[in-house]
């Protein structure tokens, strides 16, 4: 039970891993985009049949640390696979959908991640795994 005194309530949910395409938190913001970046990145490493851990995973403890430094120096690591890709545009699509999400001054803020930017990452993550859900969510809630 992560519920705790060091978690908020609002992360304490049944829907805990349910990818929340509105909230606007920082850290969860950031959580999403690393997620985004290591899918991506394993994606082509597949393909490529490379083994090795991404770049966003090697790199998780930085960017836990300081953020925004560390996603310009990831995503300058995803740009020869952006171009290998022929742009990946689901990838920069996802990305531009996070990046809308940040409150003015909260990307630019390079202060350390809390626990919940994993919440973010989580989500994200299956989301991933499981687009078909998502989409099905969307659709029920237009009916």
């Amino acid at each position: 039970e992560m519920c705790g005194r060091d978690w908020s309530s609002d992360v304490c949910s049944s829907d805990l891993m349910e990818l929340n395409l509105e909230r606007k938190d920082r850290d969860y913001l950031y959580g999403r985009l690393l997620a985004l970046a290591d899918y991506f990145e394993r994606g082509v490493l597949l393909k490529q049949q490379v083994d090795r851990p991404t770049n966003a995973v090697k790199l998780m403890s930085n960017f836990i640390a300081k953020p925004y430094s560390t996603w310009g120096a990831l995503w300058k690591q995803l740009i020869p696979y952006l171009k290998t890709m022929n742009g990946a545009e689901w990838f920069q699509s996802g990305i531009d959908d996070v990046m809308a999400l940040f409150e003015e001054g909260d990307f630019e803020d390079n202060k350390t991640l809390s626990p919940l930017f994993l919440l973010g990452y989580s989500s994200q993550r299956r989301s991933l795994r499981n687009p078909t859900r998502l989409h099905k969510d969307e659709s029920d809630k237009q009916n």
